[in-house]
């Protein structure tokens, strides 16, 4: 599938707002290009200490993921 994008969020990063990007080698006039989308931003949450607001809008974003994407990350 063509649409979708998993990665692991790396331990080294911080929590945070960030902004990523995909880049995607493209041939072009017999040049190899990187092409990059737009990017979106995010904000990575802390996974210890106290829960903040932070947690619960990540708790109500979770009720509209698909449930592929809820048994990804753990829950059923």
């Amino acid at each position: 599938e063509d649409h979708k994008i998993i990665f692991t969020v790396p331990l080294s990063w911080k929590p945070g707002p960030m902004n990523i990007w995909i880049e995607k080698p493209v041939e072009w006039n017999a040049e190899t290009v990187i092409e990059k989308t737009k990017p979106i931003s995010i904000k990575l949450l802390k996974v210890t200490g106290q829960f903040t607001p932070d947690d619960d809008l990540y708790f109500e974003q979770l009720k509209t993921w698909r449930k592929e994407t809820r048994e990804m990350n753990g829950y059923k």
